[in-house]
Formats: C-alpha cells, sequence, structure tokens
C-alpha cells in the first residue's frame, strides 16, 4: 500500500486448508481486526465480514460465498449484459 504507516511486511494471510488467516509481524503500527489490535505473531482465523484496518486503510475481509451475495444484492439484473454493467 502506498502508505508510510504501513511497512511492507506488515501483515501477512495465512492459507490451510479450507481456512484463512492473519497475522501481524510484529509492526509499529499494528494489524487490527474488528477494531482490536492483533498481537505480534499472533494468528487470527478469519470467518468472513471482519474489517481489518491498516494505517488509514480498511478492509472488510469476504469470503467468496459473502462477495457474490453483495454483488446480487448491489447490481440489478436488466442493466447487466454479459458480465458487463451497462453504463
Amino acid at each position: 500500500l502506498p502508505e508510510s504507516s504501513v511497512s511492507r511486511h506488515q501483515t501477512a494471510f495465512w492459507c490451510y486448508r479450507d481456512n484463512i488467516a492473519i497475522v501481524d509481524n510484529g509492526s509499529k503500527n499494528g494489524t487490527y481486526v474488528d477494531g482490536g489490535r492483533l498481537e505480534r505473531d499472533e494468528v487470527y482465523p478469519l470467518v468472513g465480514g471482519e474489517f481489518i484496518n491498516l494505517g488509514r486503510f480498511r478492509f472488510r475481509f469476504l469470503l467468496r460465498v459473502d462477495f457474490l451475495q453483495l454483488v446480487e444484492k448491489h447490481l440489478d439484473e436488466r442493466d447487466v449484459c454479459d458480465g458487463f454493467q451497462a453504463a
């Protein structure tokens, strides 16, 4: 991220079996999940819907199913043609 408060190796995402976790790599400014700061090297399992803060950036972690439901909710089928939204 182009932000001085976010280090290049601040956070890692771990995938194991069918699970995903986030880990803080000992960053100075911290990694936050749903408002709580992760401890150094803490493995935090993600289940979908969590808000992740890195510096001034805020992300929402969505599983593929959650993402597809979100897209369906916000797109009207008559505005979509072959996967592209009409201008």
